[in-house]
């Protein structure tokens, strides 16, 4: 039986090329990030990171051929995607901002955890990331709706950098249950941005600052018999 070819133009995901005579490689191939391949004494370890990249975007296209929107990330994913933000392979910068900020949940899914303690991290300087600033950092997070986002908003009110950054976010989040007693604490002892949070907050500006609403909508109403 004769052996396929390898097309090495075709292996973009793998970092570096690698000889698999056994094995015909195509750009649409997905592999599964914990398969181990072995042939002979040769082995290869496929970079899971840059596999999810390429089984993300099969994903899209899937569900983009059925109109619907493809699912948001898992908490796995998207701590894969910050391990590629730490060291972003060339030419996968756009998609990689793309997926932290818009396809990632909101809220306290698991994967929203993930998310919210790589950019507190990043927001606080504890962690650098080229393609994130710590403002980009601190806006995301403002972009979070409630939940694992807010005490690392409020944890940088004080600071000279981001404390701004971090306030428009805070005015913008209603879901900071006891954290409100943090924010109150920190504008009894002076904190300026702490003090604009609770004035927006007491002003509703985070419903005024909306579009208004429109006079009159048209909808279409799916009926279930029996629900």
């Amino acid at each position: 039986m004769p052996k396929p070819q390898v097309n090495f133009t075709q292996c973009q995901f793998f970092r570096q090329k690698v000889l698999l005579p056994h094995v015909n490689l195509h750009a649409d191939l997905y592999v599964h990030p914990e398969i181990l391949l072995r042939m002979g004494r040769n082995f290869l370890f496929i970079e899971r990171e840059l596999i999810m990249l390429q089984a993300y975007r099969a994903h899209v296209a899937e569900r983009a051929a059925l109109g619907i929107p493809p699912l948001p990330l898992s908490a796995k994913q998207t701590g894969e995607v910050i391990e590629l933000l730490k060291n972003p392979p060339k030419g996968e910068e756009t998609t990689l901002l793309d997926l932290i900020t818009h396809r990632v949940p909101a809220g306290v899914d698991d994967a929203a955890k993930v998310k919210a303690s790589y950019l507190a991290a990043v927001a606080h300087g504890t962690e650098t990331c080229a393609l994130i600033s710590r403002e980009k950092a601190t806006e995301l997070l403002g972009t979070m709706l409630g939940g694992y986002n807010v005490k690392p908003m409020i944890d940088v009110l004080g600071d000279a950098e981001v404390g701004a950054v971090a306030a428009e976010g805070l005015k913008k989040t209603l879901l900071v249950f006891d954290f409100f007693h943090d924010v109150k604490e920190l504008a009894d002892k002076g904190n300026a941005n702490a003090k604009s949070v609770l004035q927006s907050w007491a002003d509703a500006e985070w419903f005024t600052s909306r579009p208004e609403v429109l006079a009159s909508q048209k909808l279409t109403v799916f009926k279930v018999t029996g629900e």
